[in-house]
């Protein structure tokens, strides 16, 4: 039994040793929208709402993403931190990039917001989050961001 709990505890402190750990803010660059189905909207109208009810209100608060990845074991966790809201983040599971998405997101629903993403590249230098508003209409709103990652 020692020697099970004492390789247990070898593999995490090695496993460990090679985590990012890290925080990165994230400010937003643009808002348009979507069909409900997630394809592009490339109506200037609903385009236009997008930009006066939810750019206007939400483009100039960025967003903070707390997160660790091991990229040996693929363990990964997050957070996000946005309107003074905190949520947790759960992996995709993609393979080319570590990828975050919340499931529901507490408090910050008042706002119109169902789904907050963030992704990293697999070098994690680059960071983008998207934010999605519902607007209860055919289309959806998403504003999106990126950022480098501080080392």
């Amino acid at each position: 039994m020692k020697v099970t709990s004492l390789i247990i505890a070898l593999l995490v402190m090695c496993t460990s040793a090679y985590s990012q750990t890290g925080k990165v803010e994230i400010h937003f660059i643009q808002v348009y929208a979507v069909h409900q189905a997630g394809e592009p909207d490339f109506n200037s109208v609903d385009n236009e709402y997008c930009r006066s009810h939810v750019g206007a209100k939400y483009l100039d608060k960025p967003i903070t993403v707390t997160y660790t990845i091991e990229p040996a074991s693929t363990y990964q966790t997050g957070k996000v931190e946005y309107l003074s809201q905190e949520v947790p983040l759960y992996p995709e599971g993609l393979t080319d990039r570590y990828s975050f998405m919340s499931d529901g997101v507490g408090a910050l629903g008042q706002n119109k917001i169902f789904r907050v993403i963030a992704s990293f590249d697999k070098a994690l230098q680059m960071a983008s989050s998207f934010v999605l508003f519902n607007t209860g209409q055919e289309f959806n709103c998403v504003m999106v961001g990126v950022g480098p990652v501080a080392k």
